[in-house]
């Protein structure tokens, strides 16, 4: 029941406490999220795609060679340049996140903007 409410799926009854703030909580995910999870690194050293050399570049430049030569199907080929894209809108996102976060943080201490 609390863990309902926590996440907003079950209204507050009156008599109870205000509900908590989870910026924090939100902040600390989103970067595990974004940082851990979602790093294309794993995926890379997986299909021994990483070059410390030139890491941004190793899907562009060594991707498609490796496609030709038969080391990498198309289909894995793709799926590293989706996780790829998908860290770099994790990481993008994060310092909205975090300014919403703050303020929101702030407003709750009962901080004046």
């Amino acid at each position: 029941s609390s863990l309902l409410t926590t996440l907003g799926l079950r209204a507050l009854a009156p008599s109870s406490p205000t509900p908590p703030n989870l910026s924090a909580t939100f902040l600390i995910s989103h970067f595990l999220f974004a940082y851990i999870f979602l790093s294309a690194r794993g995926v890379k050293r997986h299909f021994k795609l990483d070059h410390n050399l030139a890491p941004r570049e190793d899907v562009a430049k060594y991707g498609e060679a490796m496609v030709r030569e038969g080391k990498l199907s198309r289909k894995q080929l793709d799926l590293v340049k989706r996780w790829e894209a998908a860290h770099a809108n994790a990481v993008e996102d994060t310092a909205s996140l975090w300014g919403v976060c703050c303020i929101t943080m702030m407003v709750l201490a009962g901080k004046r903007l």
